[in-house]
């Protein structure tokens, strides 16, 4: 056996958020790639500063991270998103969901209500300039919304004898996805920044690729909310530089008045359908004889002590950060991704916590060999996650299904290995 590539993706222990890692080791030079999905948590923040640490350490000296996805821009999943890019020395390329400015305005106000407040007001006015200014990003990528038709993986489009996996190799990422080229004036663009659909396909080397969702969401609740503000506010067009000033002006009664003005349009729920989807996997055809994976940890429900299996020449891992994956999410992605994708979801996270009401049954129907399903909750978090309804509709749905936790005290990792038989 020679193996050209090991590769392990893990859900760090972090408590109540989302830190999802990934380093792809190119064995015959030493090359290495390195991802993340989200890195934040609001549980004690000693677990999820020892994970950096442990992390940043495969960061050559004087390089960045490759790749960063943000999935929103909750506390529980970007709070140390500055700690990272310190500990990195910035990233290479950051991929962020696009958000109107009524919807950032929207997260704006729940970092406030939050109480965390680990990005300022600038952040919020402009994501991607904040994030370059500040933390040594070199680019960012916005991806949109589409109502376009059927997408599918790349499957062909890459001449195998072009590809060179010999000690030469570098990590090269290449970007196919479909550019949106008529943004709405109250868009910022700024040198650097870039705008695509979620529609095409990010490839790094011909050996990986990413392909992404952002749902389509109703705008009226947003627009009712941005409304409400209006009136407490006594401006018809309120801005996040507004409500900045109005809660500096009165920090404890105004506060009081936005969790009031929050909880009658949104209830107790969080929004969080601004979540990023992310589908990733290795690309065929490749020059290799095998691709295979497995993955480690410690299944919570039902007990046990470790999974192993799941060997396939095409499977991935798909991330979902918070959203509520109802009928009208996954009516969205089956219209957006053929078979071809959703067959090849072996790794899922289960969405928002394990929070109530956020998985449908119909999702098991979509991807329908999505055998491994992972939880990332803190133990003792006040949101009691994950609900027994949400352990019951994974369970109930196949018996082969597996729930695996991640905790601040269990971790999760998926390996993957691909060489030629010799």
């Amino acid at each position: 056996m020679n193996k050209f590539f090991e590769i392990e993706f893990q859900f760090r222990p972090v408590g109540q958020g989302l830190f999802y890692s990934g380093v792809f080791n190119h064995l015959p030079s030493g090359e290495l790639y390195t991802m993340v999905y989200d890195c934040g948590t609001n549980s004690t923040a000693h677990y999820i500063n020892h994970e950096i640490d442990i992390f940043s350490r495969k960061i050559k000296k004087g390089d960045k991270l490759d790749l960063l996805l943000i999935s929103h821009f909750h506390d529980d999943h970007i709070s140390h998103v500055p700690l990272l890019l310190q500990k990195t020395n910035g990233a290479k390329v950051v991929i962020l969901p696009f958000l109107s400015p009524d919807e950032l305005l929207l997260n704006y106000h729940v970092s406030l209500i939050d109480g965390r407040n680990t990005f300022p007001a600038e952040f919020f006015i402009d994501p991607a300039r904040y994030l370059m200014n500040e933390f040594k990003v070199d680019q960012v990528i916005y991806i949109h919304p589409s109502e376009a038709g059927r997408d599918d993986l790349t499957n062909g489009d890459i001449d195998p004898n072009k590809l060179n996996f010999t000690e030469d190799f570098q990590f090269v990422l290449e970007n196919n996805l479909q550019l949106v080229t008529n943004l709405p004036l109250e868009v910022i663009t700024a040198e650097g920044v870039s705008h695509y659909y979620d529609m095409g396909t990010l490839i790094f080397s011909g050996l990986w690729e990413f392909k992404f969702f952002n749902k389509i969401r109703d705008p009226r609740q947003v627009i009712t909310f941005k409304n409400d503000l209006a009136l407490l506010l006594s401006n018809t067009n309120p801005t996040i530089e507004d409500v900045r000033i109005y809660v500096n002006n009165s920090p404890i009664s105004t506060l009081i008045n936005l969790k009031q003005l929050y909880y009658q349009n949104f209830l107790e729920a969080h929004i969080n359908d601004t979540s990023l989807v992310v589908f990733h996997t290795a690309i065929t055809p490749l020059t290799f004889d095998y691709i295979r994976s497995w993955i480690l940890g410690r299944p919570y429900f039902p007990a046990s002590c470790k999974v192993s299996g799941a060997s396939s020449y095409r499977c991935g891992n798909l991330l979902v950060g918070d959203i509520k994956v109802d009928n009208r999410c996954l009516d969205q992605i089956m219209a957006k991704w053929s078979s071809i994708i959703t067959d090849k979801v072996i790794y899922s996270q289960i969405p928002h916590h394990g929070a109530s009401g956020y998985l449908n049954p119909r999702f098991f129907n979509v991807f329908s060999n999505a055998i491994h399903h992972i939880i990332n909750f803190g133990l003792g978090n006040r949101n009691k996650h994950p609900t027994q309804s949400i352990i019951d509709i994974v369970q109930n749905a196949r018996p082969i299904n597996v729930i695996h936790s991640n905790t601040q005290l269990s971790h999760v990792k998926i390996r993957y290995v691909i060489g030629n038989n010799i």
